[in-house]
């Protein structure tokens, strides 16, 4: 649904979308990177590019691996589990200007060093706010989406942020 000067806007894609068999008017391939074969990963759900071109790529059985396109060699960055520089469920992944990885993981936020494979802070999130998705603001700050307003009374509403942005010290710094 989509919100139009106060209506209500109902979208159908499936109907009103085209079914295109040859994509190339659409896309261009500019690059073919290879997994390699002795590695099992399942369907990618999220791509990352660092800013050396390197690739952390997540799937949907919410593994985190890295891709080194000069050698083509993947590993996996974190494992799951309760132990230390260990995750326990992933929401959501980004990565900061200096190439750090942001891993939300229920409503904690880590922040991990991909070429050691090893999380160098964590931050709890506010219990209150639901999130989503997350992505970095600034050096001591994030936006973190929220499918859901804090308020559910909000839910119709303009005033049911969906966006806020938090810094470091685990204060709103701002909805949006």
């Amino acid at each position: 649904r989509a919100q139009n000067d106060g209506h209500i806007t109902v979208l159908h894609p499936l109907k009103e979308t085209i079914q295109v068999d040859n994509l190339s008017d659409y896309l261009t391939v500019d690059d073919l990177v290879k997994i390699p074969d002795n590695e099992l990963i399942s369907d990618i759900s999220k791509i990352l590019l660092t800013s050396e071109d390197n690739m952390v790529l997540l799937d949907v059985q919410k593994r985190i691996f890295s891709l080194d396109r000069s050698s083509n060699s993947l590993s996996l960055i974190l494992n799951r589990g309760r132990a230390a520089n260990e995750y326990l469920m992933i929401n959501d992944i980004a990565i900061t200007d200096d190439d750090e990885l942001i891993l939300l993981d229920d409503n904690r936020l880590h922040n991990v060093d991909i070429l050691n494979n090893r999380i160098i802070s964590t931050m709890r999130l506010p219990d209150h706010i639901p999130v989503d998705a997350i992505a970095p603001a600034s050096e001591d700050s994030y936006y973190i989406f929220s499918a859901f307003p804090l308020n559910p009374k909000d839910f119709d509403s303009q005033s049911g942020y969906l966006l806020y942005r938090i810094n470091s010290d685990n204060s709103i710094a701002e909805f949006i």
